[in-house]
């Protein structure tokens, strides 16, 4: 077995490791609101005692989550609300999952594009021509749709041959709409019951249709 099908094995490995430590271990109850709003007055205590480390950590903590694809975005972004306020919180998550998800493209590209693609040759070709020609308003689409997760995403992303300086820019655009939503909710964490009541109905379907304007922009530029 090469370097490179280790490396993917591993990769995808860890990826697995983390969401079913998420789904199916005591983990899962740990990152709820429930707990979040146990114990917020002495994580609060503790922030305003020590902003600058406990800030520092929970960044930290926000790249790692984001970088190893583990599915907590929501509780990651509501817990920078309740703990930093809105604007730092805000600009912690925001600046934190930006990187993190950039860590896990270029994990995704350098440990698994190359197996994918000795593998599915011809599809990987056809999907690459694709993402030259239309990648940015792709991968702005997948962003903003709040249904696809942020991590598959950033994994999906780097079996392709979008260029980084065209993902992160981009990534952080995408990312702004969610993360102000959930930083937001997080400053109102007494009235949150659960994950539920911060996307609404009608909220969804906004975000559903903000996903799809650059396609209707790109069919729009078309007609001209």
């Amino acid at each position: 077995m090469d370097r490179g099908n280790i490396g993917a094995i591993a990769f995808a490995a860890v990826i697995l490791g983390v969401i079913g430590a998420c789904l199916f271990s005591p983990l899962g109850d740990w990152l709820s609101i429930d707990k979040l709003k146990d114990s917020r007055a002495w994580l609060v205590q503790l922030v305003e005692a020590r902003p600058l480390i406990y800030g520092s950590g929970f960044f930290l903590l926000c790249v790692v989550a984001t970088a190893a694809c583990f599915p907590a975005s929501p509780v990651l972004g509501v817990s920078g609300g309740a703990l930093f306020g809105f604007w730092p919180g805000l600009l912690i998550v925001l600046v934190a999952t930006s990187i993190g998800s950039t860590i896990a493209f270029f994990d995704s590209r350098y440990l698994l594009r190359s197996w994918v693609k000795r593998r599915f040759a011809r599809r990987i070709e056809a999907i690459d021509r694709g993402m030259e020609a239309h990648g940015g308003l792709y991968l702005l689409t997948l962003r903003l749709n709040p249904v696809v997760p942020y991590w598959l995403v950033n994994l999906a992303m780097g079996l392709t041959a979008i260029r980084w300086r065209t993902y992160v820019p981009l990534t952080i655009a995408g990312l702004i709409p969610a993360t102000f939503i959930y930083v937001s909710a997080g400053t109102q964490l007494a009235t949150l019951e659960n994950a539920g009541d911060i996307l609404s109905v009608k909220l969804i379907a906004t975000l559903m249709l903000l996903s799809l304007f650059p396609l209707i922009l790109r069919g729009a530029v078309a007609l001209k």
